[in-house]
């Protein structure tokens, strides 16, 4: 009898099938979603299994779209109606969430051997599990549920309504009407126990439970399971994640759709790895992800989820990738709050439709978000000239997109900065406290701003970076020098040099190589009455002060100057 029974129930849904009129109902338009049970496009983590342990058992229960086949008409839409052992079945299963299908499917008459209706080894039970196969990776997420009654004990995965678990339900979730040419009539769906004796347990079309003695009219039933929250990745609003594909992590919305898809781990993808150069992101900035053990081949991507401090997913991007391993780029938003994040990298697998996704592993990578602005480099021309005693003058290009320059010196045995140039101002430096006797170490450093008003520049360590430019407080070289040719000498005058205390004269006569010829420190004139008449003679006049320990300090080094005796 159950073999003859079984075969007429495939055949009855077969020849459903092929009239295309195997669903009780179609599902109702869905109320605007209630604050309770509030989404965003996508959710992980806490943030995920607290949205899905809501007990949305209301008429605006979320959708769920999960285990679709064409058996089933190709929908998979199922309302989320509770969590361990709440709602729908009353049976405890820890770290669930259960969900119901919000599709009835015609059945024809449900039996069991005359007897009792008893649900393992029954019509009912196969004929749910023939309805509702589903892909290996929505099997593994499933929690078997153990029923106890007159014929025995049997795990199962998928499961028709009891009359108790029914009871349960939202009343708007047991209602149950279908549209057809002639309007709206009623229908019922079969629960999965009798009430006593040989009679059905069955909810009518206004979501009422009822009685009648057995039948043999085709009526439906509507299935429920439990899915394992350890086994759910992500959360995503139906139809909103392919807005996030790309190279950028955008930043995730809130979603006013009732409607989520779930992305399940996949056990056979338990080796993706990943993995950053740098685990400091810029704002604005990119980044590289080197992975392997992803998917390979079409509609395949890497995806990276930025979690903040508080558990939240704030961003999401998914780079499509076909290789199973390899490098990819993704950029973060300049808009992002800076701060410490949890990076959850995987490979994921898209389908056309808004079904179950799957995705391996998943990769966590502790990160900090920042804003880095690259300092400015070295400045072009430096110049260093002697500006009097203990002065010391530089100048230097302007360094394009410079805020400002921060000058510092090293001096002996000190290193410090020693002033600022503003944007805007004459890129020049007076150091008035110049060393004379020794070299002065100067560098001249550009610096920008960052959002904030913080000054980025280059760290300089004048142990390994050479200075810009070097230079010595003295009197400027002398200008304006000028010859004439006299009678037996040349006669040289200069423009004085400020601060100058007297005048070197150097030069080269011919025959005689370079050396000291004369000085002076009443003026600035000199007569060279040993010039030669018949070769040129070549002159150099450095001026000098005396410092206050006695020394000579020379001046700046001038242009030579040449000329002939008469």
């Amino acid at each position: 009898m159950k073999s003859f029974v079984k075969k007429s129930l495939s055949l009855l849904m077969s020849t459903v099938m092929a009239a295309g009129i195997f669903l009780v109902s179609t599902p109702k338009k869905e109320a605007a979603v209630n604050a309770a049970c509030a989404a965003k496009d996508i959710m992980c983590g806490t943030e995920m299994t607290d949205y899905l342990k809501k007990v949305c058992n209301t008429k605006n229960a979320p959708t769920v779209r999960f285990a679709s086949d064409g058996m089933n008409g190709g929908r998979g839409r199922w309302s989320l109606v509770g969590y361990d052992g709440s709602g729908v079945a009353r049976e405890t299963n820890a770290g669930c969430i259960t969900i119901l299908s919000k599709y009835a499917v015609i059945l024809g008459q449900y039996y069991y051997g005359g007897d009792m209706n008893g649900y393992p080894g029954s019509d009912l039970c196969w004929i749910v599990d023939l309805v509702y196969t589903s892909s290996s990776i929505e099997r593994q997420a499933t929690k078997t549920l153990n029923f106890k009654d007159d014929s025995g004990e049997e795990n199962v995965e998928f499961w028709a309504l009891s009359m108790q678990e029914a009871s349960g339900v939202a009343v708007p979730l047991r209602n149950i009407t279908r549209a057809n040419g002639n309007g709206i009539t009623g229908s019922a769906w079969w629960t999965r126990t009798m009430v006593s004796g040989k009679q059905d347990a069955y909810v009518i079309y206004d979501g009422q439970i009822a009685t009648r003695p057995i039948h043999t009219g085709g009526i439906g039933f509507i299935c429920a399971c439990h899915i394992d929250l350890s086994k759910i990745a992500f959360v995503t609003t139906a139809g909103e994640k392919d807005k996030y594909r790309g190279d950028e992590l955008k930043t995730i919305d809130s979603s006013t759709k009732n409607e989520i898809v779930l992305t399940l781990y996949d056990s056979d993808k338990a080796d993706f790895s990943a993995n950053l150069s740098d685990t400091t992101l810029a704002l604005g900035g990119t980044f590289d992800i080197e992975y392997s053990g992803a998917y390979s081949g079409s509609d395949r991507g890497i995806s990276a989820v930025l979690i903040d401090e508080n558990g939240k997913a704030v961003n999401y991007g998914s780079v499509v990738s076909s290789s199973s391993s390899g490098t990819v780029t993704m950029k973060v938003p300049s808009d992002l709050a800076e701060g410490n994040y949890t990076l959850k990298v995987f490979s994921e697998s898209f389908y056309s439709s808004p079904n179950t996704n799957c995705c391996t592993n998943t990769v966590d990578i502790d990160v900090e978000v920042k804003e880095i602005v690259t300092p400015p480099g070295t400045v072009s021309n430096p110049k260093a000239e002697m500006a009097g005693k203990g002065k010391v003058n530089l100048s230097w290009d302007e360094y394009e997109g410079a805020e400002g320059y921060h000058i510092f010196a090293e001096k002996g045995d000190t290193f410090e900065q020693i002033g600022a140039v503003e944007k805007g101002e004459p890129t020049t430096f007076a150091d008035t406290a110049a060393l004379d006797t020794t070299l002065n170490k100067y560098w001249i450093v550009p610096y920008v701003k960052d959002s904030k008003g913080n000054v980025v520049e280059r760290e300089i360590d004048p142990q390994q970076e050479e200075p810009d430019v070097k230079g010595k407080g003295g009197c400027p070289a002398v200008t304006g020098i000028q010859t004439v040719s006299m009678t037996g000498k040349v006669r040289l005058t200069w423009d004085a040099s400020p601060e100058a205390e007297g005048y070197l004269i150097y030069g080269i006569r011919p025959g005689v190589p370079y050396g000291y010829i004369g000085m002076t420190t009443k003026g600035t004139a000199f007569s060279d009455t040993k010039a030669s008449k018949t070769g040129w003679n070549y002159y150099w006049i450095y001026p000098y002060y005396v410092d206050a320990n006695g020394k000579m300090i020379v001046g700046g080094v001038p242009s030579y100057v040449y000329q002939k005796a008469s």
